[in-house]
């Protein structure tokens, strides 16, 4: 009898071991998992032509960008254009849009509209989005700050 206790407190005690081996193996992977999600979405910043471009934007006072290829629509039109601070203030101003019909969205006059500006606010849009998303990872522990530190530069 006491053999029999003996061997069901070795079952359970290799039983026990195995599954918090398992359980440690599984929340290691699930760290790992975390890191490998946090690098891919770090890794947009440089894999995305337009992600890049906001950043040059916030740089640069003044350059002379290319215009990405969907914007360009003929072989006469311009490649690329004079980027300033002031300008790019220009695309954001309230003051140069009118309110869309039946929604809560604003759009540039059809007198203020230009390439550049549109350049300007839909390369932002994406790039404020981006650092949403980031930011609502962190909010549900998809990923920890800390793997995201280095978009603060």
């Amino acid at each position: 009898m006491n053999y029999d206790l003996n061997i069901d407190l070795v079952a359970f005690v290799i039983g026990y071991a195995t599954f918090v081996f398992y359980l440690w193996q599984y929340i290691a992977d699930r760290k790992w998992k975390r890191k490998q999600f946090a690098v891919e979405v770090m890794n947009k910043i440089k894999d995305d032509a337009e992600f890049r471009l906001a950043i040059a934007f916030i740089d640069w006072r003044e350059r002379e960008p290319l215009i990405p290829d969907r914007y360009i629509t003929s072989d006469k039109q311009k490649k690329s254009f004079k980027h300033t601070n002031k300008e790019m203030a220009l695309a954001f101003d309230m003051n140069l849009r009118e309110k869309l019909p039946d929604t809560d969205s604003y759009d540039l006059k059809l007198d203020e509209y230009s390439i550049e500006r549109m350049v300007y606010v839909d390369v932002f849009e994406r790039f404020f989005q981006y650092l949403e998303d980031i930011s609502s990872f962190i909010k549900i522990k998809l990923i920890k700050w800390e793997d995201v530190m280095t978009i603060c530069y």
